[in-house]
């Protein structure tokens, strides 16, 4: 599905289905809801080196839009062999927006409420949700086994990165569980970006990679968080 304009998909089964370069059953652009939706086995795949603009969410690759919402769905067995995101990409390559340019703010906000993301792979940053220019709301979401297949460039199950030195990101994770994800950090901050993190009632349980949580050049803020069996280098 390619998704200009605003629209919503509630509902549907998306399984085994294939891009070249993004999205591999969703590319959005604009303000969408997606709801009770499951994502199974999709895939995307681009080896051009030269190109890091393609390659990206092998469900959902979401470019230029203002607001998108994710809600009781589940993300299960997708890859994106090459790119970041093994389930979902939050991109956004427009310069059209000056003011945030200008202020260095995100473009625009994801939520993801109650949703399950578990077995999703990553050639690149974020095994499940790789977040690059918008402020990013989790509550009440499972990651579970997860893993980034580059041994040295795959970073975190959720990244949030920014892509101008400037830029500030928000992010909020609320009432998540992280466990048995294989890979460096369960939540990764590209140290280009300022982020100030809040995590609530989060849990990592029994994940495996070099940090439980990493975040570069950050405010982080934890109330009510549990670490158990974490299998670490540092961080723990």
């Amino acid at each position: 599905i390619y998704m200009y304009s605003s629209g919503w998909v509630i509902n549907c089964n998306f399984t085994g289905n294939k891009a070249l370069e993004n999205g591999g059953t969703v590319y959005s652009m604009s303000y969408n809801t997606i709801e009770n939706c499951s994502f199974i086995d999709n895939f995307v795949a681009n080896s051009n080196s030269t190109n890091y603009g393609v390659g990206h969410g092998a469900a959902i690759n979401v470019l230029n839009t203002t607001e998108i919402k994710i809600d009781k769905s589940m993300f299960k067995g997708n890859v994106a062999y090459y790119g970041k995101g093994g389930a979902i990409s939050f991109r956004d390559q427009s310069t059209s927006n000056i003011e945030a340019e200008k202020l260095g703010l995100p473009f625009y906000n994801a939520y993801i409420n109650e949703t399950i993301f578990e077995n999703n792979w990553a050639g690149n940053d974020g095994f499940a949700i790789q977040s690059y220019a918008a402020d990013l709301y989790v509550d009440g979401c499972t990651f579970r086994k997860n893993i980034g297949t580059h041994p040295t460039s795959s970073v975190g199950t959720v990244s949030v990165e920014a892509y101008r030195k400037n830029m500030r990101i928000y992010s909020s994770i609320k009432n998540t569980l992280f466990e048995e994800n294989i890979g460096p950090a369960s939540v990764f901050g590209d140290h280009s970006s300022l982020i100030d993190a809040d995590f609530e009632n989060v849990t990592c349980k029994g994940n495996s990679g070099n940090e439980s949580i990493l975040l570069y050049s950050a405010t982080s803020n934890f109330k009510n968080c549990k670490f158990i069996n974490e299998k670490a280098t540092f961080g723990v």
